[in-house]
């Protein structure tokens, strides 16, 4: 008998169609020898390299060591091979037409779950807005492929950071992952519009040689089409980049014996894959950062941003895990503050990396306890004594100890049936604060609709909790926690300016907002492109770094600006910042923006895992927040 179970279940296996596994697909580009460079024209700007071909065979053969991956070879003299799992160019096969197909046939051939990493080594540029495009927020950051700044030619074919995250967003919205590695001048956001600091040219460095070519204007290059709508998919996306904005990426000086320059930051990444092939995408730019911060004495700052938590082909971890580094007295500090949603009492788990906080099982190095927050920090205080600890350590939230600002929840329409399992679960969720008396319009209200199911219900929003069975307790616990969460955001509202947000359709011009056509809250059509744009209006003068969060009709938040969990430096007043997403279900959103003097870490705001703030807002001194609602209706408005 249980021969026949095994040999029924076997065949129902061979006969079920196979899943496919996610796939790791590459791109490699590395350019030394530029058709238009001071070699060919005597006013080029911008000499060729000589480590940035050496630099992308480096990467490709610890990728290929790291990860098993079964990666194109090269042929001598070849600048170009490929196979289904990866794609190289280099010099005169890495022309824009070619590197653009390139990472266009990698997108196509992908499928939701798969991963996509484009390695590009070479000279790096920036660009004057010196027009109204999509972000006005000053300059934009580009790549040179082999063919670019010709100077017979109208526009000079350097590849914008904006172009770039068309091709990104197109990936993610079908749920592909896309992690972007640049060892080149100005790379830390070379994958998204954004600005260099004051718009100055990046000061030289005495080490070797820079990837930098000179800036140019906007009237000097092609306008590039609008990106994609922000896509459902779920696709993460992670960048690398070899330096700030307004930084040099730098070749090592000449070695022994004449062989090819090497690119500190390529050099540096090589040395971190080969001591953990398995780390995640944080681990290995801190590792990075300290070995080339060293090496240029600060001049040169690698930064990442994305999916950090991630490794190459792996699944995404939304746990916000915050930075821990010692003061001048000795003392543990917590790198994220109020609006973090750092809360006083709540404890930590501190770990000698991303991977190990990540990891279950994996034993803390320390415990600690978080002492009363400011809004971009907050003290430790470590259980016990330790002997050691690393100058610079992961924390990660393990109980989160919620303030006075509790969300009340009127329970008076519950059925009398069901009050004793209602409260008993509701005892357990220490934020939520019942209240049972007979109210009007109580804020939130738990109900039993005609048709047995549950609800939640705000005057703004329901959220649908299904039937009283063995899943109900564990539904009811996650819907109240995002709307705590979501409280949490709103409460920071203040009445003071410093920030200003347009939603509208279209794409309209960043500096100006459509008016509204019909009552205080704007209509937008479910699915219509709709422009996301912040300004900085702090009437002091002062930058300040932006954010935007959606709450959506399920009080579920996401990050729209910063894009991609990214790290912008600070906005100048009156400069805009956008993106375009679209609505994907009939209901009300809610819009918080944030203006902070701090860097905010971007997944604690979304509140994914323990962390979530007091519902109480914290002191306004350094930031503003203002929050906007919109109506998203099916068909004509």
């Amino acid at each position: 008998m249980i021969v026949r179970v095994l040999a029924t279940l076997l065949a129902v296996a061979l006969s079920a169609p196979a899943t496919a596994a996610p796939v790791v697909r590459a791109l490699f580009v590395g350019i030394d020898e530029y058709r238009w460079s001071a070699t060919n024209v005597r006013d080029a700007g911008f000499k060729d390299l000589r480590g940035a071909v050496g630099d992308s065979k480096r990467f490709k053969e610890a990728i290929r060591a790291a990860y098993r991956l079964n990666l194109d070879v090269a042929k001598p003299r070849q600048c170009r091979s490929a196979n289904a799992v990866s794609i190289t160019l280099t010099n005169e096969c890495a022309t824009r037409e070619k590197m653009l197909g390139a990472l266009a046939d990698l997108i196509a051939r992908s499928a939701t779950g798969d991963s996509i990493l484009f390695y590009y080594a070479g000279h790096g540029s920036q660009i004057t807005d010196d027009q109204e495009f999509e972000s006005a927020s000053g300059h934009y950051q580009t790549i040179l492929p082999s063919d670019a700044r010709d100077p017979t030619a109208r526009t000079k074919g350097d590849i914008l950071d904006k172009e770039l995250r068309g091709y990104i967003d197109q990936a993610t919205a079908k749920g592909v992952n896309v992690v972007t590695v640049f060892d080149s001048c100005n790379s830390a956001t070379a994958t998204r519009a954004t600005r260099v600091v004051n718009g100055k040219r990046p000061p030289r460095v005495d080490l070797g040689e820079p990837r930098y070519a000179g800036s140019l204007e906007a009237r000097t290059i092609q306008r590039p089409p609008p990106p994609p709508m922000l896509g459902a998919g779920g696709g993460y996306r992670v960048h690398l980049g070899a330096s700030r904005d307004n930084q040099q990426a730098r070749e090592a000086p000449e070695l022994a014996g004449g062989a090819d320059r090497q690119g500190l930051f390529t050099t540096a990444l090589v040395d971190a894959l080969r001591r953990s092939p398995q780390a995640t995408f944080g681990d290995l730019i801190l590792a990075v950062s300290e070995q080339v911060n060293t090496a240029t004495d600060g001049k040169q700052t690698p930064q990442g941003e994305g999916a950090l938590n991630a490794t190459l082909g792996g699944p995404d971890h939304p746990i916000p895990l915050f930075d821990v580094f010692f003061d001048n007295a000795g003392q543990p500090v917590l790198g994220a503050g109020q609006l973090s949603g750092i809360t006083e009492g709540s404890s930590f788990a501190l770990f000698a990396s991303f991977a190990d906080a990540l990891r279950d099982g994996e034993r803390p190095l320390a415990l600690a306890t978080a002492g009363a927050p400011d809004i971009g920090g907050a003290p430790l205080a470590l259980a016990g004594a330790i002997d050691s600890l690393p100058a610079r350590m992961v924390a990660r939230e393990l109980v989160h100890k919620w303030g006075s600002g509790i969300v009340p929840l009127n329970v008076s329409r519950v059925p009398f049936e069901h009050e004793a399992r209602i409260d008993g679960v509701l005892s357990r969720i220490p934020l939520v604060r019942v209240t049972k008396a007979d109210e009007t319009n109580p804020r939130y209200s738990l109900s039993k609709a005609t048709d047995g199911h549950f609800q939640i219900a705000s005057p703004k929003v329901i959220l649908p909790l299904g039937l009283l069975d063995a899943d109900f307790d564990t539904r009811l616990e996650q819907a109240m926690l995002r709307v705590a969460r979501a409280e949490s955001l709103l409460a920071l509202e203040n009445s003071l300016p410093g920030e200003r947000l347009c939603v509208a359709e279209g794409d309209y011009p960043p500096r100006t907002c459509p008016p509204l056509t019909q009552g205080p809250v704007r209509t937008v059509v479910v699915g219509a492109p709709l422009k996301v744009t912040a300004k900085n209006v702090n009437p002091e003068g002062a930058e300040r770094y932006l954010y935007v969060l959606l709450i959506d009709q399920a009080y579920r938040i996401k990050l729209l600006l910063p894009k991609n969990r990214g790290i912008d430096d600070k906005v100048p007043v009156g400069l805009p910042v956008s993106r375009l997403i679209a609505l994907t279900d009939p209901g009300t959103y809610r819009f918080v923006t944030i203006a902070s003097d701090v860097r905010i870490q971007p997944a604690a705001l979304e509140q994914t895992g323990v962390t979530g703030r007091d519902t109480t807002a914290a002191s306004a001194k350094g930031w503003t927040a203002s929050v906007s609602e919109v109506t998203a209706l099916v068909g004509n408005k």
